[in-house]
């Protein structure tokens, strides 16, 4: 095993610790990349509407 992959692997067992204890982080960090992309999708539909006018 090389150092970046055991690197890769602390930190994935790390992420996996974490969402363990706390199981509630899935949907609440769904739910805000959920809202960013939709504010970002909101953003460019805003754009093409001014290029349009």
């Amino acid at each position: 095993m090389t150092k970046t992959t055991g690197i890769f692997r602390e930190i994935s067992l790390a992420a996996l610790k974490i969402v363990a204890e706390n199981p509630w982080l899935i949907p609440a960090v769904a739910g805000v990349h959920g809202f960013w992309k939709f504010a970002q999708l909101t953003q460019v539909v805003r754009i093409e509407h001014e290029k349009n006018k």
